[in-house]
């Protein structure tokens, strides 16, 4: 038996049991509004797909543009249509979503105010572009505008197509000089009939002083307290802020992401109202392993006595052996309003600096060191402060570094990723490690580890799907570029349990991020969003489909599956990583 050693990997000339791994199919550089193709332009967000005509829509905030793609050929996407909104008009696009009944297909976009981020915001239906007719058309062109709350992020359909639920994220910022937060809401859309009626679920109840004092012991968080313009008490419904949606295979209920708050939120769809507000939890990197410090000249992953909010943002239901789990992509979002001098954050060494801190003696000193959590973002305002003295005493970070499963019924963590998503990304992929993709003028190993002292791997984007009998999701970092697949394992036991497959990171890394881009080798930089195309509305034979949208490489790729030993040598050997320790 030969034996190799690629790194710290141990490769073997042997048949092994078969993963689950990518194989990179078709990729498209989408164009700004005036048909230039340039890296960072923002024209690629959120989309949607039709499976019934194959065609894919993507919306692009910062461009204000909706693309819509043809797949029916993954290896050849084709681009059928450009379409440029009206900035003065229409506003930004937030999300796409569609909905196809046997008579009739919906397509929704949500918008930004054309005034200002903290206005109302709106949504739009429209007919269904065809590949004969690639126009964008209103369902009721007289008075196509549905209007909503502030900054709608976030849109969904029940899978009956008769409601479409908005997240009004309502983020805070200025305007004319003054403060504004508006207040957090998912509008509810009811599309019987001709004219779609409105219903808006508030989140008012969390101003009551015994709710409020409840879900703060709870955990979850409300930060911007005081209007920092006029000092008057900033109402705790009004920092809500619901971002993703997840509606119940029933379409009795949906969930909520409230991210900054660190929960979700359930949502009564038969009745309209918040059913309950579920803290996040904190987790404990004492038990697992993270890189804190983009000044440790390395990959160095260690244990600290400290905690992170898990603070979710991408959630999706998925069924398993006959039940209803949850799945979250715990991102974390550490708070930062435009024009204000507000962060709920500072750098741990500052902190140390202004002695903030009472802790023992080995964490103080890792705490005034760059090289370990000096640099690390920490929550300063009230998150492990003792009220008595003042001082930080359980230092707090962000994002959880990985994803969780809920079961769905009680909201109880059934399975959760540890340390695993930021180790595979060390093992396969070490001079992207925690990287992202900010500086044109970089070659990406140059932003390697940026990321390890703000939220890590920060995963964030979700998909479920099926291949070969295997229940799989898969995860995407979105600022690194890597796709995981992850299996979830038949095993006798009650609890979940998923077993890594795969990790995948598309394009090159020896030339600059506008050169590689320019070159169309930049891969998938910027993550969004994920679709999983099931084998049954799948263009290839044999195979469902991934696709990736991302924004800084402002590209849509195409995956298909296929089972062998990940990873795998040139001469045919297989590799086994070793045990984490």
């Amino acid at each position: 038996m030969e034996v190799h050693y690629l790194g710290i990997i141990l490769c073997i000339l042997m048949a092994v049991r078969g993963d689950v791994v990518l194989e990179e199919r078709g990729y498209l550089k989408l164009p700004d509004r005036n048909s230039n193709y340039r890296y960072d332009t923002g024209t690629a967000k959120e989309s949607a797909f039709d499976q019934q005509r194959k065609l894919l829509y993507v919306v692009g905030e910062d461009t204000q543009m909706l693309h819509v793609l043809n797949l029916n050929d993954v290896d050849n996407i084709e681009s059928i249509l450009n379409h440029n909104f009206d900035p003065a008009i229409d506003g930004a696009p937030l999300d796409v979503e569609l909905c196809v009944t046997p008579l009739d297909t919906v397509v929704a976009i949500s918008f930004e105010s054309t005034a200002n981020p903290q206005a109302e915001g709106h949504v739009v239906l429209y007919e269904a572009v065809t590949i004969g007719s690639a126009v964008l058309t209103p369902k009721n062109p007289t008075d196509p505008r549905i209007t909503v709350g502030a900054h709608p992020e976030n849109i969904k359909f029940t899978s009956d197509c008769t409601r479409l639920l908005v997240s009004n994220e309502g983020i805070p910022g200025l305007v004319d000089g003054e403060f504004v937060d508006p207040p957090g809401g998912v509008s509810v859309i009811s599309l019987f009939g001709s004219t779609p009626s409105i219903t808006t679920v508030t989140f008012v109840g969390v101003d009551q002083s015994s709710e409020r004092d409840r879900l703060l012991g709870l955990g979850v968080r409300w930060q911007i307290r005081t209007n920092p313009t006029t000092g008057e008490v900033n109402p705790f419904s009004h920092n809500i802020e619901p971002e993703y949606i997840t509606v119940s295979p029933n379409n009795g209920y949906a969930y909520v992401t409230l991210q900054e708050n660190n929960a979700v939120a359930r949502i009564d769809l038969e009745n309209f109202y918040v059913a309950n507000i579920y803290p996040m939890g904190e987790k404990e990197w004492k038990y697992s392993y993270l890189d804190a410090s983009d000044r440790d000249s390395a990959v160095l992953m260690k244990k600290y006595d400290i905690k992170s909010f898990y603070q979710p943002g991408k959630i999706s239901f998925f069924e398993w052996k006959s039940k209803l789990y949850l799945v979250t992509a715990d991102e974390g979002a550490p708070i930062n309003v435009p024009d204000l001098p507000f962060t709920d954050y500072d750098r741990a060494l500052s902190l140390h600096t202004k002695d903030e801190f009472k802790v023992d003696s080995q964490l103080d000193a890792e705490l005034s060191t760059n090289s370990q959590l000096g640099r690390l973002y920490v929550s300063h305002y009230f998150d492990g402060r003792n009220l008595v003295n003042g001082k930080i005493e359980t230092v707090h970070t962000f994002g959880g570094r990985g994803f969780s499963v809920f079961n769905a019924q009680t909201m109880i963590r059934d399975w959760e990723s540890g340390d695993q998503i930021e180790k595979y990304s060390r093992m396969f992929y070490p001079d992207t490690f925690n990287g992202d993709s900010t500086n044109g003028n970089f070659i990406p190993p140059q932003e390697k580890d940026s990321q390890s002292p703000i939220t890590g791997t920060s995963l964030n984007a979700i998909v479920d799907g099926e291949f070969n009998g295997k229940k799989l999701l898969i995860l995407a970092s979105g600022k690194s570029g890597l796709l995981y697949v992850y299996e979830l394992a038949d095993t006798v036991s009650t609890r979940t349990n998923l077993l890594f497959q795969s990790v995948h990171r598309r394009g090159e890394i020896t030339d600059t991020w506008t050169r590689l881009y320019s070159a169309g080798t930049i891969g998938d930089a910027g993550i969004e969003d994920l679709k999983f195309i099931p084998l049954n509305e799948s263009p290839v034979a044999g195979s469902p489909v991934l696709v990736v949208v991302s924004s800084k490489s402002g590209t849509v790729s195409t995956y298909t599956f296929k089972e062998e030993q990940f990873p795998s040598t040139a001469d045919g050997g297989v590799c086994r990583p070793p045990s984490f320790n």
